[in-house]
């Protein structure tokens, strides 16, 4: 079965977003799916729109200071989400971060004692060296 290259485009911003294909002889209505538009920042209807052998969409990069304003931006809009600890829940926290390197430490130091008596002491006697 043929499949053809198809455009979805956001039926709100014209934004081509998605690229995909579909079988035109089985299917040949245009199709019409709700996905997620990044330019709307929400889900719109995606309508199928004509694909053009080697129709290459060139959008125009923005300046470098524009990227960089932008990407600012958007890391004090993140830092503005996140959920930061209060000054007792880092002390706790911290506490069983140490405590639990410190067992795992001693869990080693003991396993390391045994192999040693095992594989430096006993194994040489075993051949009377």
């Amino acid at each position: 079965m043929p499949r053809d290259k198809i455009i979805l485009a956001c039926s709100e911003c014209k934004n081509r977003n998605y690229f995909t294909t579909k079988n035109k002889r089985l299917h040949p209505e245009r199709v019409e799916w709700k996905k997620y538009c990044p330019r709307c920042n929400k889900h719109m209807l995606h309508m199928e729109t004509k694909y053009v052998a080697g129709d290459v969409v060139h959008v125009q990069q923005p300046s470098l200071p524009v990227r960089v304003v932008t990407f600012w931006n958007d890391v004090v809009t993140e830092m503005r989400k996140v959920t930061w600890p209060e000054h007792p829940q880092v002390i706790q926290l911290s506490i069983g971060v140490i405590g639990l390197s410190l067992f795992i430490g001693g869990v080693i130091w003991f396993l390391d004692l045994i192999l040693q008596g095992v594989l430096v002491r006993g194994i040489p006697s075993l051949f009377g060296a």
